[in-house]
């Protein structure tokens, strides 16, 4: 065989060889892109329920001092009923009630 020969035909086998290590290679990749994008797609699927989580807990904050400025108007505004409404003798009495109430012990029910 002469030169030019040999160096096509190993150029050919070369050329095989690598086209054989291409396709076995090829599927690993393919499967590292997928992994990839799965990881990004549970990644941005934790952060947006982190943000609803996050929404959700500011809500409830919001929604709770609405309800304690509501109990504290209505608290306001029995008391202010109270005051103008009962008589001195009665807002004692109610005065020592609770007084009386803060003091006793709790009874095993």
């Amino acid at each position: 065989m002469d030169m030019l020969t040999t160096h096509l035909l190993s150029f050919l086998a070369g050329l095989a060889a690598g086209a054989g290590v291409l396709y076995w290679l090829l599927p690993a990749r393919r499967q590292g892109s997928q992994l990839i994008r799965e990881r990004d797609e549970a990644r941005n699927a934790l952060n947006h329920y982190r943000d609803q989580v996050d929404r959700h807990f500011l809500e409830t904050a919001d929604l709770v001092n609405d309800l304690t400025q509501s109990y504290r108007a209505v608290h306001q505004h029995l008391s202010q009923g109270a005051h103008g409404l009962c008589s001195e003798a009665g807002r004692r009495k109610a005065a020592a009630k609770n007084l009386d109430a803060a003091f006793e012990p709790d009874t095993p029910a």
